[in-house]
């Protein structure tokens, strides 16, 4: 292919599919890709304004690289092609038909300067501006293209909090104005657009910017009103926090967390004594653990993102919880209050039922490790039980749970109370990824139906009892042949006849 400087935008792969296709119409490459290239910010997400014909366009563009294409919205001729490359990264790339007579139209409607801008593909070397765009990226401003951005689209107020943690920015007085005016006006926007708009904050380096960024101007008030009874909600020692400041530092913690345990680690990301701790004794699992994290259990929507709303609801059931016992505040069963609060919310947002229980089952179970802990050394039957009782959660609630301790109280956090939390988490991870690879748990020494035949038990809740318990034994390494597992059945048999009837 003839090298054209409009690779310099666009991946050459991209390019080499599209390039056939330009003859057919003008094509103009827009908005976040450019703002990312003069940020020197990786792109996934690639948007073209078409002169005409944008979904044909598309098609051709998604059979060439043999992707998914859909239509977003026929009527506007708009769609995304969907392609997902060797390493396993998902692109997006939209082609809509223009909005104007002209490019410079299309752009004046657009939302922020910083995402005003095109190229056009037939000739790379000029920048189309008409708002000054460049200069904002330059200066970190945040500007409204209009005095309508918001009205027009509320979805906006919440957008513009992500750009400016991603240009590392602040948004301009008057258009701060206009946001602050428009706030309440989000409430008219689709459920799914709000939660699109909240898991690409999830999906950012480090959410708690946003997060924090929202909290200042409201939004999460409007987002995420569930949280809001969570301010100034005093909590006993050892917390040094009430319950919605220490739900910012836990958000922050596992940050911090999924920083340094990344595949492109940075050794700078962990400066503190504990996060270096955390990297040392826990890096074996890193792999492993960024596998289980770029799980999605809905296109586009990963468990990282899913651990971010799991931690932002984790003490969201303390306030409906607490009680007080003399000097101390406690909080008795609010991981169960909370997780069903976590799920309605992950409904309201139109969720997949396994991300719902996924989430769900993160908050209720994020307090059994450091239960387990009170407990001492763990045994090969708690880490059994741990990971039958909480399946694929494990992970989440390993590292939500540690994230809970490291934002307990100021730092830094006491390192023989911090050893310890490793250490359990160690020796569940362990146990987790033994499991996931069949050498903790090896194929059943007995079947439901040999039981019934050899112990001549018909079918129903003893034999389900008795599976349970062979399960177990296998997994800690109590019974290994048929014949020690036919012994144990017999024993809890006998202890089954002995059990009062109900």
């Amino acid at each position: 292919m003839t090298t054209s400087p409009s690779t310099d935008w666009l991946p050459e792969w991209a390019l080499e599919s599209l390039l056939p296709l330009m003859g057919e119409a003008s094509i103009w490459l827009v908005g976040g890709a450019i703002r990312d290239k003069f940020l020197n910010a990786e792109s996934v997400d690639y948007d073209f304004a078409v002169a005409d014909n944008a979904c044909k366009i598309a098609r051709g563009f998604a059979d060439s690289l043999g992707a998914f294409y859909f239509d977003l919205d026929s009527e506007r001729d708009t769609g995304r092609v969907i392609y997902i490359d060797d390493r396993k990264r998902r692109f997006l790339f939209d082609f809509a038909r223009l909005r104007g007579a002209s490019i410079q139209d299309d752009l004046r409607k657009r939302d922020f300067t910083i995402n005003s801008i095109a190229v056009d593909l037939n000739n790379p070397q000029e920048i189309i501006d008409p708002t000054q765009g460049l200069i904002d990226i330059k200066d970190g401003i945040i500007r409204a293209v209009s005095t309508g951005a918001f009205s027009e689209d509320p979805i906006r107020v919440l957008r513009i909090v992500r750009f400016a943690i991603q240009i590392e920015g602040k948004i301009e007085s008057d258009t701060l104005a206009l946001l602050r005016g428009s706030i309440e006006k989000l409430s008219s926007t689709s459920v799914e657009r709000i939660r699109d708009e909240v898991f690409r904050i999830f999906a950012l380096p480090r959410p708690i910017s946003a997060i924090r960024l929202m909290d200042h101007l409201d939004l999460v008030k409007q987002v995420f009103p569930e949280l809001e009874a969570m301010k100034n909600v005093q909590q006993s020692l050892p917390h040094d926090f009430d319950v919605w400041r220490h739900t910012l530092s836990v958000v922050e913690g596992l940050g911090s967390l999924i920083t340094v345990i990344a595949r492109d680690y940075d050794p700078e990301g962990a400066s503190q004594l504990s996060l270096g701790e955390f990297s040392l004794r826990l890096g074996r699992f890193r792999e492993g653990l960024n596998e289980c994290l770029d799980i999605e259990l809905s296109q586009g929507r990963s468990m990282r993102q899913l651990l971010y709303l799991a931690a932002l609801y984790h003490d969201s059931g303390k306030p409906s919880a607490m009680e007080i016992e003399g000097d101390q505040i406690k909080f008795f069963g609010h991981e169960l209050e909370g997780a069903q609060i976590l799920k309605a919310k992950a409904v309201d947002l139109r969720l997949s039922n396994n991300e719902v229980q996924w989430a769900s089952n993160v908050v209720e179970g994020h307090l059994r490790p450091a239960t387990l802990a009170k407990g001492g050394k763990v045994t090969k039957r708690s880490v059994y039980r741990f990971l039958r009782d909480t399946t694929d959660a494990a992970p989440g609630i390993l590292l939500l749970s540690l994230a809970n301790a490291l934002g307990r109280g100021v730092p830094p956090v006491d390192q023989d109370f911090w050893g310890e939390r490793i250490q359990i988490a160690r020796d569940l991870l362990g146990g987790y990824f033994a499991l996931q690879s069949a050498t903790l748990i090896h194929k059943p020494l007995l079947r439901g139906d040999e039981i019934s035949i050899e112990l001549d038990i018909a079918p129903g809740p003893a034999i389900g009892e008795i599976l349970e318990a062979l399960r177990e034994a296998q997994a800690i390494g109590k019974i290994k042949t048929r014949s020690e597992a036919l012994s144990l059945a017999r024993t809890i048999k006998e202890r089954q006849k002995d059990l009062p009837e109900n």
